[in-house]
């Protein structure tokens, strides 16, 4: 007749080992939960369903059998973790913001600082009319004779290959406006003109643009 050998066990929902009912190197079990315990002498750890702490050697890690890998070493400081869509993860720059794939939308943002010493105007900003459909720019014009004359606006722009369409909205200024902003296409560039009234002025412009 074969022997039925058992372990420690319980089927109460919750129920966990203490370090006095379990030594080290002994199992116990809990059939409701579906979890396995031990102990080192010092505490009681789980290994079995649900692990709520887990070490993982040099070798990585593997899930559902080696189906999704991830990567065996830290990246770098503002990374983020990407598949290639065939289960290895890797590190990798952030370098666009991408919406949900199932719309197919993508965008990138870029920054950049014009100094300009003329009150005439001035292309901020350009990008191929064949690379980004619309973007949503954020100008900030500082008259640099004057250190209380600053002047921030948003705008919305489309194009449709050979004119622009744009709408500034939420202009906030600390004066009296310092500056006037248009766009246009040139040479296949669109472009985002900024007219300062001031001889002096630095101009920062962030622009996210939607991908054709």
């Amino acid at each position: 007749m074969a022997s039925i050998v058992r372990i420690k066990r319980s089927a109460v929902q919750g129920k966990a080992p203490t370090n006095s009912e379990i030594l080290a190197g002994e199992l116990a079990l809990n059939t409701r939960d579906g979890k396995l315990f031990s102990s080192d002498g010092t505490s009681v750890f789980e290994i079995g369903a649900n692990v709520h702490s887990l070490s993982v050697g040099s070798g990585g890690l593997t899930i559902a059998n080696g189906a999704i890998s991830f990567p065996i070493s830290d990246g770098t400081s503002g990374q983020v973790l990407v598949t290639d869509g065939n289960g290895v993860v890797s590190f990798a720059d952030q370098t666009s913001i991408s919406a949900s794939s199932s719309v197919g939308v993508n965008a990138t943002h870029t920054s950049n600082t014009k100094i300009h010493t003329a009150a005439t105007a001035v292309v901020v900003d350009s990008f191929s009319t064949t690379s980004y459909r619309s973007a949503k720019y954020m100008i900030q014009v500082d008259n640099t004779d004057n250190t209380n004359e600053f002047q921030t606006s948003e705008a919305l722009l489309v194009h449709n290959g050979s004119a622009t369409f744009m709408t500034e909205y939420g202009q906030v200024a600390t004066g009296a406006t310092i500056a006037t902003i248009d766009s246009d296409i040139s040479e296949g560039l669109v472009r985002l003109i900024v007219t300062p009234l001031a001889t002096n002025t630095k101009i920062n412009v962030t622009r996210l643009a939607v991908i054709i």
